[in-house]
């Protein structure tokens, strides 16, 4: 669609062929970093194919939401998210998550190398409501969400009502910052008051799928 303006639509030359071809004429290399499905907005074409093809991607994060959990049996906290993402990075298969340093979670990712990601069935929306509406510091929300806390055998802690769950380890950490967003409408529509989250990408090193 970018290079020829129809859906689906070969443009009859390999576009990276000949970018490299221009490139090394003039003395320079090319690192190409190539988007596969142009996503663009919500109801765009792109978007709207990468929900067809791979509706699960989008789905269990963004609509079903999950509960990052940081801690061990002695001491942990939960919470429910709904941005995130996954993919690969420096060979690794990760899960991309952002927390915002006011919420008591964010303590426990702080101060853990790992953490877990819970996801669970439409049955379990209000739980989760619940795990994203109070906190950690005020009352015991897991048993007000009537969720069963469990161990993995590396310590980490999860829900025995997960459908899946994901053990992962931290690899990179960094606080957002407005100087950093090209769309600058993205700061005046979620960071007004300047609460920044701060960006974790984690190995997934295990996942359990009921």
């Amino acid at each position: 669609f970018c290079l020829t303006g129809t859906t689906g639509k070969a443009p009859g030359y390999d576009p990276l062929a000949y970018a490299i071809e221009e490139c090394h004429k003039r003395g320079m290399e090319l690192h190409a970093w190539i988007v596969t499905i142009p996503v663009g907005k919500w109801k765009a074409e792109g978007c709207k194919r990468l929900r067809k093809k791979m509706p699960a991607v989008i789905k269990k994060i963004g609509d079903e939401w999950l509960l990052i959990t940081a801690g061990d049996k002695s001491k942990f906290n939960t919470m429910t998210a709904s941005w995130g993402g996954v993919g690969v990075f420096c060979g690794k298969n990760v899960a991309y998550l952002v927390i915002r340093p006011q919420r008591y979670t964010f303590e426990f990712v702080e101060k853990n190398p790992t953490l877990t990601l819970s996801f669970f069935g439409e049955e379990y929306r209000k739980a989760l409501q619940i795990c994203g509406s109070k906190s950690g510091r005020d009352c015991d929300k897991v048993k007000e969400a009537g969720l069963t806390a469990i161990s993995t055998e590396a310590g980490n802690m999860t829900f025995a009502e997960a459908s899946l769950v994901m053990e992962c380890t931290k690899m990179y950490a960094q606080t957002l910052d407005e100087a950093s967003f090209i769309d600058k409408s993205l700061v005046e529509k979620w960071f007004k008051a300047g609460d920044y989250h701060k960006l974790y990408i984690c190995q997934i090193d295990k996942c359990w799928v009921k």
